[in-house]
């Protein structure tokens, strides 16, 4: 945020200044997103996704789209599956 010239950086809900990049998908069906994903990570790691920022905006033909799921974390396929359900 910009105000009189010069920049402010506004704190997410964990009063951290960087939220990272991060999406899970848990059972219930409940999305958590930056901290409390990446928090949950190690007990959930087929339907969380790490950097999704980057695929933000793409197709899904897009080659970084289409790379993702050469990764071991199938980043796409977890997507694909999402919205299945």
């Amino acid at each position: 945020m910009t105000s009189s010239g010069s920049v402010h950086v506004i704190s997410n809900s964990q009063g951290y200044r960087c939220t990272p990049s991060v999406v899970a998908f848990t059972e219930n069906p409940q999305i958590e997103v930056g901290e409390a994903a990446k928090w949950q990570s190690s007990q959930n790691p087929t339907n969380t996704v790490f950097e999704i920022k980057r695929l933000i905006g793409r197709r899904w033909d897009d080659p970084a789209v289409v790379a993702e799921n050469d990764r071991p974390t199938k980043t796409v396929e977890v997507i694909v599956n999402l919205k299945k359900r």
